[in-house]
Parts: C-alpha cells; structure tokens; sequence
C-alpha cells in the first residue's frame, strides 16, 4: 500500500515538475528613453545567469530621429560578484558562429544575442548606449531575457 503510495506521489512530482520548468521571458529594461535630459545609456537589470539554461537576449529598439544620423550600441557584461564588471563576447542571429563585443543598430528593429556558453559567470547585463541622440530625437529600448528555468 504505501509502496504504492509511493510510486504514485513520485508520479506526480515528477510530472508536476516537468509542467512548472520551461521558458521564462523576463523584461529587464523596459522602454527606457535615450536622450540627453534622460541619459544617453540604459543598464539592464542584473540577471542571475545560472537560473537559466540555453538563455537570448532580445534588445526591441524603436528610434525616431530630426535629422540626425542616431544608433544604439549593444554590449554584454559579466560579474563575478554583481559589483566588479567586465565587457564579454557574445553571439548573434546575423553573424552566428562569430563572437562580438558589440553591434550598433541604427533602424527599428529587434536584435537577438546570447552569451557565449564558455563564460562560466553568475551575473549578466545588457547595456544599449545612444550615440549622436539630441534633444529631439526620440530612442527607445527595452530589452528582454528568454531562458529555460
């Protein structure tokens, strides 16, 4: 009987288990302005990059420029302790199997990057940097982290 009990209560663990782990979508910038009142560079909140397997980074950047010629530069940082941080490689949809420290967009567009899997590090972030923005340029960016849990 508890034998039974047993095998049953393993049963539904583990199928519950298999239901509550997937993929997770976490905003950690959302919609931050790039302008010089405002500032000209957002950071992403940190993630604990050991909470996910197979993780992207999905930067959304939406800009609208007068006469100006405006982009976004995309880098990945790395901690080893959420204080001291570091510039890292990463890759992207475009150059697939080349690493990169960086890639400036310049139209409406998303972009898609993860980080090198070699990098054995428990914390990461995303900064998107505007560069030639005036006043009267309008940049957005939000950027997104898709992982399994």
């Amino acid at each position: 009987m508890f034998k039974r009990l047993g095998l049953v209560l393993l049963g539904i663990f583990l199928a519950t288990s298999v239901a509550l782990a997937g993929t997770d979508n976490k905003v950690i910038i959302d919609a931050a302005e790039l302008k010089p009142a405002t500032g000209l560079t957002a950071t992403s909140d940190t993630v604990y990059l050991q909470d996910y397997r197979g993780r992207a980074f999905f930067v959304n950047y939406d800009e609208t420029d007068t006469g100006s010629v405006i982009s976004g530069v995309v880098t990945y940082e790395v901690s080893y302790d959420n204080s001291n941080w570091l510039s890292a490689r990463f890759f992207d949809y475009a150059g697939d199997t080349t690493s990169q420290t960086s890639e400036t967009l310049s139209t409406d567009s998303w972009y898609y990057l993860w980080p090198d899997p070699n990098l054995t590090v428990p914390f990461g972030r995303i900064k998107v940097a505007c560069t030639n923005c005036k006043a009267t340029d309008d940049t957005t960016v939000s950027v997104y982290i898709v992982g399994n849990k």
